[in-house]
């Protein structure tokens, strides 16, 4: 990796960047290959996860398909969830150019807070500046039986795919009044299944925008405003900030497509098509 201390970038070399993506190329669509086809391919990525922070949530499942094949020479059967995260580096390969913020210097203070929070039985909300998103369990599906866990991810990945796009080059501070969000947003993993969905989500987000997001927790006492949008008790979030606007900002459908029903329906989101989404002027 290359540093650069005047502007704060780690930049992969472009050699090592062309060698990512032919490496990629060649597994890309594959069911099946060598152990040792796919322990190199997991070397790059590693090494490139160095400058990509968000990578690491594409490279677990990986790892784990090569567990249980001991000959370095055997073939690893590629599962339905390692190709789509194949897939994933793939489309983020194509589109990077190799260099990549320095986000653990000079960035002390959040140029972007988000305040987030999730109800048990009404929804979720969230607030940045004026603006608020909000979403309730009914007409969501399955997303009603989630774990609040996955509840209080929820609202963060929908504000980060909403306004990531206003937000790039930015440190993002997701404030959250649960720990356990808190800590699956900063480590990037989670052993739930939900959760770790929406944690890819989050990824694929932070580097397609290249943003960073890094979760903060905030005593339940002091997230009233993001308690009274998930609860639609409105009368008490315009008291408790006039300013904010009037009408919530609009969820696109194919946001709830690729986050929500596409994982209701069994499948990993379609990354290729997601990222395009993303590319397209409004």
């Amino acid at each position: 990796m290359e540093l650069d201390s005047q502007k704060l970038e780690i930049r992969l070399p472009q050699e090592k960047l062309e060698k990512l993506r032919s490496t990629l190329g060649d597994v890309r669509g594959m069911k099946a290959c060598r152990k040792r086809q796919l322990l190199s391919v997991i070397g790059i990525l590693s090494h490139a996860c160095k400058a990509i922070r968000a990578g690491r949530s594409f490279l677990r499942r990986l790892i784990d398909v090569t567990a249980g094949v001991q000959h370095i020479d055997r073939f690893v059967r590629l599962s339905r969830e390692a190709r789509a995260d194949v897939e994933w580096w793939y489309q983020f390969g194509q589109d990077w150019n190799g260099t990549a913020m320095m986000w653990h210097v000079g960035r002390a203070n959040a140029e972007v807070v988000l305040t987030s929070d999730a109800s048990g039985s009404w929804g979720c909300g969230a607030w940045w500046e004026t603006k608020w998103i909000q979403l309730p369990w009914q007409g969501l599906g399955e997303s009603a039986s989630y774990g609040i866990t996955a509840k209080e991810l929820l609202p963060i990945v929908i504000s980060v795919a909403t306004w990531g796009k206003l937000w790039q080059g930015k440190l993002v501070i997701a404030r959250c009044d649960n720990m356990a969000v808190v800590a699956i947003v900063n480590s990037g993993s989670s052993k739930e299944a939900e959760a770790m969905h929406l944690r890819r989500c989050l990824a694929f987000l932070e580097a397609k925008w290249a943003i960073h997001v890094r979760a903060e927790h905030v005593r339940g006492v002091d997230n009233e405003l993001a308690d009274a949008i998930s609860r639609n008790k409105m009368d008490i979030a315009f008291q408790l900030c006039p300013q904010m606007l009037q009408k919530a900002e609009v969820v696109r459908e194919e946001i709830l497509q690729v986050v929500i029903r596409e994982r209701q329906a069994g499948r990993d989101p379609d990354w290729r098509k997601w990222w395009i989404n993303c590319s397209r002027k409004e």
